[in-house]
C-alpha cells in the first residue's frame, strides 16, 4: 500500500534538495536549493524544469486532509507567457493541476482519460493564492487556497475518474512565448508550516514594538511614520487595556505596559551621549503592530503591490492613508491600471518634470521604523512609459533624525540606471543596501532622480519590497499588518536589575481616550450646545439649597438669586425630573432641575418674585448683534390670563409703570403657545409665536429664539420646529439693564 500523500513533507532544511525523495525534478542549474531562505528554486525556461517526487502516493482524502500543500512564489508575468504549476497525476491522461498561467490567470484542471476540465478561478493574487492545496474526496478533486497555510479557501470542485491510489507530485515552471532570462519560481514548506530554526516561524505573527524619538512630545494624532523599532529591546512581559467608557460618561484611558532592555544607557533620557538625548520626552507616540502572515516585506501591501493590495482605489495616492508621497510630482502621483505591470494589473505613476534635479524623490515613503546598526534592502521594479525620453534614477535609502526636520539627514543611493521612455517600456529591478546609524529615527526609502531630467516623463513602479540583510532576496507579497495598540509614552521608569548592572525602562503607554479620562463630560445636550463656544451656559443642576448658579463654560462667576422688591417667591434647586406624560420628559441630562413657583404665575397681578439674575454674571442682553438663547421648560402652571414670563431682559425705559424701550421676552401666551417678544429702544414690540403647540401640558420642551438684525429675520423655535418673521434691525436691542431668568 502506497504511503499518504500528506506524508511528503519537506520544509528544505538541508544544505542539498533531497533527492531521494524529489526523485522526478530537473537537474541543476534548472532546479537547486536556496539554502539561506529553504526553498527550491526552478528556473522558468522554455522546457518547463520541474521539482517532482514520483511517489507513488496514495491521495486518497481522509479526515487528517491527506493531500499535497506548499507556498509557492510563480514566476513573474513577464511578457504573458509564463506558467507555474502544481500537478498531482498517475499519467499524461489523468492528473489535476493548479495553474497560474500565461497573464496571471489561475485555473484549476483535471483530465479523465484525456478529456480536460477546466475551472477559472480569477486572477492570481500573490496574497490570497500565497499558499496552493489539492485534495481529493468523494470523486473529486477540491482546489484550494490560502495567505497563511492554515485558514483555507476552495477555489474550485472537479470530478475525477482515474484511481488515486498511486499517484506522483510536480510543480512545473516555463514559458510558451518569448520571456526575458533568469525568470524562476520558488517552492517551499510541503505540506508543513514548521521552519527550519534559522528562519521565520509561519505559524506566529511578525511582531513590532516601535517609540517615536523623531516626533518629541505629541498627542492627539497618531503618526504613520517615523518611528524607531524596539521590539529586540522588549523583555518579560507586555500588557495592553483597552480603552473605555462607562455609563456615567467616565472614561478610562486604554494603556500598555512594557519592558524595554536599555544596558547601552540609550533610553537613559540624561545620558549626554545618548543617541536620542533630549528627544526622550513625555507623550512621545508608540505602537504595537503585528503583521499576519509573517514575511520578510516589510512594506504594507499598497505600497509593495503598487496598488493591487491595500484597499485603494484608481487615481490620486493619497499619501494620508497610503504613507507614499512624491516629491517630483506635484499631485503626488496615482494609481493606475496596466495590462502589463509587473504582478497584478495595477501600478503607481509619478510625473518627473523636466529639469527636476538630480535626488528628486519620485516615490518614497517613510512607513517602515529601523533598528538601529540593522542592515536593511530595498527593490523596486520601475520604468519610464513616456515615448522619446531618457531618465537617470537610482532607488535610496534615507535616514529621518531626531530634530533633524522634515527630510532625512542622510541617504544611501543605489546604482544610477538610465531609463529609456517607451508606451511598451519593461521593467528594470534597482536595488540599494543600508545600515541604519547609532541616532535614527526613521527612515525614508524610495526612488530618486540620478541626474537632471532632460524631458518631461512619467514613471511607473511595483514590486517594492523592504528588508532586513545586506542582499535582495526575491519580492514576496506582505502580510497585512494589524495595529494592536497606538498611544503616547505617559511614564518612563527606569530600573536596574542584577545588582544595578542591567538596565531596563519600563514605559506605560496611553492611548487617546487620556485626552478625556481627566475630564468629566457633560450630558449630551450641553456637549452639543458647548460645541458651538457659547458665551453662557447655566445647565441649573446646581445642588439643593444653593443660593446661585454656575455657568458650566467657566467664562463667567455664578449668577445670584435675587428677589423682587414685594417680597420672595419660591426657587428650589436640586428637583427630580418629571413630566406628565413617559414620552415627554427632559432627555438632555440625568441631573436635577430648578423649580420655579412664585404666585399667581400667568397674571397681571404684582407679587413676590425669586429669580436668577443673570446681570450679577456680567451679562447683560446679547453682546453680538446675531445672537440665539436656548431654553428648555416645564410650566405646570394653568392656562396665563396674560402671560407667563420665563426669561426678560429689558432697559430702563417704562411709559406708565411698563417697559417701553428695549426688551427681549420670553413667555407662554393667554392661548398656552410659547411666545416671543423683541423690541428696540423706540421700535415698539414684535410679538411672534413658536405656532400652535400647548406648552401647557406638563411636559418638557425645548425652545430657542434669536434675532439677524444683518439678515432683518428673528426666530422661534419649538422642539426643533421653528417660526421665522422679518425683523429689521430697529428692533435690536440695546442699553439691557436687567437680564433674568424666571420673571
Amino acid at each position: 500500500m502506497a504511503p499518504k500523500l500528506s506524508t511528503l513533507v519537506d520544509q528544505f532544511g538541508g544544505a542539498a534538495l533531497n533527492t531521494v525523495v524529489w526523485n522526478n525534478s530537473s537537474p541543476s542549474p534548472d532546479v537547486t536549493l536556496d539554502a539561506a531562505l529553504d526553498r527550491v528554486k526552478i528556473a522558468c525556461t522554455a522546457a518547463y524544469p520541474s521539482l517532482g517526487s514520483s511517489g507513488p502516493f496514495d491521495f486518497t482524502g481522509d479526515l487528517a486532509g491527506n493531500g499535497i500543500f506548499a507556498r509557492v512564489s510563480p514566476p513573474e508575468i513577464g511578457n504573458g507567457s509564463t506558467q507555474f504549476l502544481m500537478r498531482v497525476q498517475v499519467d499524461a491522461n489523468n492528473q489535476a493541476t493548479l495553474i497560474r498561467d500565461g497573464g496571471g490567470a489561475l485555473n484549476a484542471q483535471v483530465i479523465n482519460a484525456g478529456v480536460t476540465t477546466t475551472v477559472a478561478v480569477g486572477t492570481y493574487e500573490p496574497y490570497s493564492h500565497a499558499w496552493w492545496r489539492l485534495r481529493e474526496t468523494g470523486g473529486n478533486v477540491l482546489f484550494d487556497t490560502a495567505p497563511d497555510g492554515v485558514t483555507w479557501t476552495t477555489r474550485a470542485t472537479i470530478a475525477h475518474t482515474w484511481a488515486v491510489t498511486a499517484v506522483s507530485v510536480v510543480f512545473i515552471s516555463g514559458f510558451f512565448g518569448t520571456e526575458a532570462a533568469g525568470l524562476a519560481a520558488y517552492v517551499d514548506h510541503v505540506n508543513t508550516t514548521n521552519s527550519a530554526p534559522n528562519q521565520p516561524n509561519l505559524n506566529w505573527p511578525l511582531l513590532e514594538d516601535s517609540w517615536a524619538p523623531y516626533w518629541n512630545a505629541n498627542s492627539g494624532t497618531q503618526p504613520l511614520d517615523r518611528y524607531v523599532e524596539v521590539t529586540d529591546r522588549t523583555r518579560n512581559t507586555a500588557s495592553i487595556q483597552r480603552g473605555r467608557q462607562y455609563e456615567l460618561d467616565q472614561v478610562r484611558s486604554g494603556e500598555a505596559s512594557f519592558t524595554l532592555a536599555s544596558t547601552d544607557a540609550a533610553l537613559d533620557p540624561v545620558n549626554a551621549s545618548g543617541p536620542w538625548y533630549g528627544h526622550i520626552q513625555p507623550y512621545q507616540p508608540y505602537r504595537k503592530r503585528a503583521q499576519w502572515p509573517a514575511t520578510r516585506n516589510l512594506l504594507d501591501q499598497v505600497m509593495a503591490t503598487g496598488g493591487d493590495l491595500g484597499g485603494v482605489s484608481l487615481g490620486a495616492i493619497n499619501s494620508t492613508s497610503t504613507d507614499i508621497f512624491s516629491v517630483s510630482d506635484s499631485t503626488n502621483g496615482s494609481f493606475v491600471t496596466s495590462a502589463s505591470a509587473w504582478l497584478g494589473s495595477t501600478v503607481m505613476q509619478f510625473s518627473v518634470p523636466s529639469a527636476t534635479a538630480a535626488t528628486t524623490r519620485i516615490c518614497h515613503t517613510p512607513r517602515w521604523s529601523p533598528v538601529p546598526g540593522q542592515a536593511y534592502t530595498v527593490q523596486l521594479r520601475v520604468r519610464d512609459v513616456t515615448a522619446a525620453t531618457s531618465l537617470s534614477v537610482q532607488a535610496f535609502i534615507g535616514w529621518y533624525t531626531a530634530g533633524g526636520g522634515g527630510s532625512p539627514t542622510s541617504f544611501t543611493y543605489g546604482t544610477s540606471t538610465a531609463l529609456t521612455g517607451s508606451t511598451t517600456a519593461g521593467w528594470t529591478l534597482l536595488t540599494v543596501t543600508a545600515t541604519a546609524p547609532a541616532n535614527a529615527a526613521g527612515m525614508d526609502v524610495g526612488v530618486a532622480v540620478a541626474a537632471t531630467a532632460a524631458a518631461t516623463c512619467s514613471v511607473q513602479v511595483d514590486g517594492w519590497q523592504l528588508e532586513k540583510g545586506s542582499a535582495a532576496t526575491t519580492w514576496q507579497c506582505p502580510g497585512i499588518w494589524f495595529p494592536l495598540y497606538a498611544g503616547w509614552t505617559e511614564r518612563w521608569t527606569p530600573s536596574w536589575t542584577m545588582q544595578g548592572t542591567y538596565g531596563v525602562v519600563q514605559p506605560t503607554a496611553v492611548d487617546t481616550f487620556s485626552l478625556l479620562s481627566q475630564q468629566q463630560l457633560s450630558d449630551p445636550l450641553t456637549e452639543e450646545i458647548s460645541s458651538n463656544n457659547p458665551r453662557f451656559v447655566f445647565k441649573l443642576d446646581d445642588p439643593a439649597g444653593s443660593t446661585s448658579v454656575a455657568d458650566s463654560t467657566g467664562k463667567n462667576p455664578p449668577a445670584q438669586l435675587a428677589i423682587s422688591k414685594y417680597g420672595a417667591g419660591s426657587l428650589t434647586f436640586g428637583n427630580a425630573i418629571t413630566a406628565t406624560d413617559s414620552t415627554g420628559t427632559y432627555t438632555g441630562s440625568s441631573g436635577t432641575v430648578v423649580r420655579v413657583a412664585n404666585p399667581n404665575p400667568g397674571t397681571a397681578t404684582v407679587s413676590a418674585a425669586t429669580f436668577i439674575k443673570l446681570g450679577l454674571s456680567g451679562i447683560l442682553g446679547p453682546t453680538s448683534t446675531q445672537w440665539t438663547r436656548i431654553l428648555a421648560f416645564r410650566y405646570t402652571g394653568p392656562t396665563p390670563t396674560t402671560g407667563a414670563y420665563m426669561w426678560t431682559a429689558m432697559d430702563n425705559l417704562r411709559s406708565g409703570g411698563s417697559p417701553s424701550g428695549s426688551r427681549i421676552e420670553l413667555n407662554v401666551d393667554s392661548s398656552g403657545h410659547l411666545g416671543f417678544g423683541l423690541a428696540g429702544p423706540s421700535s415698539g414690540l414684535a410679538g411672534m409665536s413658536a405656532g400652535s403647540v400647548n406648552v401647557v401640558d406638563g411636559d418638557w420642551h425645548l425652545a430657542a429664539f434669536g434675532h439677524d438684525p444683518v439678515a432683518g429675520i428673528a426666530f422661534v423655535s419649538l422642539d426643533g420646529v421653528t417660526s421665522s418673521y422679518s425683523v429689521s434691525s430697529v428692533y435690536a436691542p440695546t442699553n439691557i439693564i436687567g437680564d433674568n431668568l424666571g420673571a
